[in-house]
C-alpha cells in the first residue's frame, strides 16, 4: 500500500493547440535527458493547501416505464478529472504563459505584461509529484487561469488555476523520475 500526500513539484510543458500530437502516454520515460527536459518548466509556487484533485460524478441516465415500476439506469462516461489550485505571486513570465499576451521590457529592464482582453484555456502536459506516494502524469491538460487579490496587509496576489485533465491519466509509484533531478 502506498500513502499519497503533500505536493512537492508540478511540471508543465506547453503546446501550441489542443488535439495535435502532443506527447505519448509514456512521455516521462527517459529517452534522452535533453529530449525529456526540453520545454518542461515548473508550474509556479502553489499556495499552501490550495491544490485539490477531484472527479465529477459518472454520468447516468434513468429511463422509467409509464405502465409499471420498471426503470433502467445506464451509466455513461466517467466524470471529468480536474485539479484546482492557486499560484502564489507569479511573475510576469508565468502570467503570459497561462493567460497569453505580450511582455515588453523598458530601457531600465523593467517588464510590463499586457493581458489580452479575450483568452481561453491553454494546452499543456503535466506531471505532479507528491511529497510521498503516487505521481500523476497526463499528456494533455487544459489550464484556465483567473486573477485574484485581497488588497490588504496580509493579502497575497493569487492566480487560481483550473486544470482539466483531458487525456488518459497515469498514476505511478515511481516518483524518482530521472528526467528532473534536484
Amino acid at each position: 500500500m502506498v500513502d499519497t500526500f503533500g505536493l512537492k513539484k508540478i511540471w508543465v510543458k506547453p503546446f501550441e493547440k489542443f488535439g495535435s500530437p502532443t506527447v505519448g502516454n509514456d512521455f516521462w520515460k527517459n529517452v534522452s535527458e535533453a529530449e525529456n527536459t526540453s520545454g518542461w518548466r515548473e508550474l509556479g509556487d502553489v499556495f499552501q493547501d490550495s491544490a485539490t484533485l477531484s472527479e465529477d460524478e459518472q454520468s447516468k441516465e434513468t429511463f422509467r416505464s409509464e405502465t409499471s415500476a420498471r426503470k433502467i439506469t445506464i451509466y455513461g462516461k466517467t466524470g471529468d478529472l480536474s485539479i484546482d489550485l492557486e499560484l502564489m505571486s507569479p511573475d510576469l513570465d508565468l502570467m503570459a504563459l497561462y493567460f497569453g499576451g505580450t511582455i515588453t521590457t523598458d530601457s531600465n529592464g523593467k517588464k510590463t505584461w499586457k493581458r489580452p482582453a479575450n483568452f481561453s484555456a491553454k494546452p499543456f502536459a503535466i506531471m505532479i509529484m507528491p511529497e510521498n506516494g503516487l505521481m500523476l502524469k497526463c499528456p494533455q491538460v487544459a489550464i484556465a487561469p483567473r486573477l485574484g487579490m485581497d488588497y490588504t496587509e496580509t493579502g497575497v496576489f493569487k492566480v487560481p488555476l483550473k486544470i482539466s485533465l483531458i487525456d488518459e491519466v497515469t498514476f505511478t509509484e515511481d516518483t524518482a523520475s530521472p528526467i528532473f533531478s534536484e
